[in-house]
């Protein structure tokens, strides 16, 4: 009977936090993507460079990539203290250089979309409009692969800070087993460890990876 209830509570936790999590990613790619197109607008008016819109691309996609983890990391903590009565501490900064060099990587690959489909475009604006096209895929990975990142780093820490209080923390493995998923990660689901033993790596373990760690927790003397 406990195992059954154990294995219920482990499934609507899981349930629960990949729902949220894939809010989360809905929104943070339409702000994402919508934080890249502001600068094309400047070709409207010819008002600035190429070099002067990668730079505006490399700031605006830095300052959405930064909202999109520090949302996640937020909502995880939340979820975590809510759902586990378990009083923890603030989220952890964000790495300020990693939003950088991803946003970085978005606009260099969008400089060399521009210049490749400038030639045959009508318009700079068209080149620029047909560049960011060319690296929507791109940008949706970044959003999927960083979310889960963000999420799954905040709930590991989290549950350190439980083992550190005495508390016993079950780690699990939760891979989204559709046609999409991948041999190692469903491999991987649902094995779990017991901390302090850790997993060797977290995920996501590979770009799109839509895998999430869920955790018990027990009073020691209870378990």
């Amino acid at each position: 009977m406990a195992t059954s209830q154990a294995e219920s509570r482990r499934r609507r936790q899981a349930l629960a936090a990949a729902a949220a999590l894939l809010l989360l990613e809905r929104r943070n790619k339409a702000g994402l993507l919508a934080a890249l197109k502001l600068p094309l607008a400047h070709l409207a008016t010819r008002s600035a460079g190429t070099d002067d819109l990668q730079h505006a691309l490399t700031v605006a996609g830095a300052v959405a990539i930064s909202k999109l983890l520090a949302g996640t990391q937020s909502a995880s903590a939340t979820r975590w203290g809510k759902s586990l009565a378990v009083q923890t501490a603030t989220a952890t900064t964000i790495d300020a250089g990693r939003p950088v060099r991803l946003a970085s990587k978005i606009a260099a690959n969008w400089r060399k979309g521009y210049e490749a489909s400038l030639p045959g475009a009508n318009s700079h604006r068209e080149a620029a409009t047909g560049a960011l096209k060319d690296i929507s895929y791109q940008v949706d990975r970044i959003a999927t692969t960083e979310t889960v990142r963000a999420w799954n780093d905040e709930v590991v820490r989290q549950n350190g800070i439980a083992v550190s209080r005495g508390l016993v923390v079950v780690e699990t493995w939760d891979a989204m087993l559709d046609t999409r998923t991948c041999p190692a990660c469903s491999s991987l689901d649902r094995t779990s460890v017991t901390r302090p033993a850790m997993f060797v790596d977290y995920p996501p373990i590979h770009a799109n990876c839509r895998c999430l760690i869920t955790t018990e927790v027990y009073d020691r003397e209870a378990a």
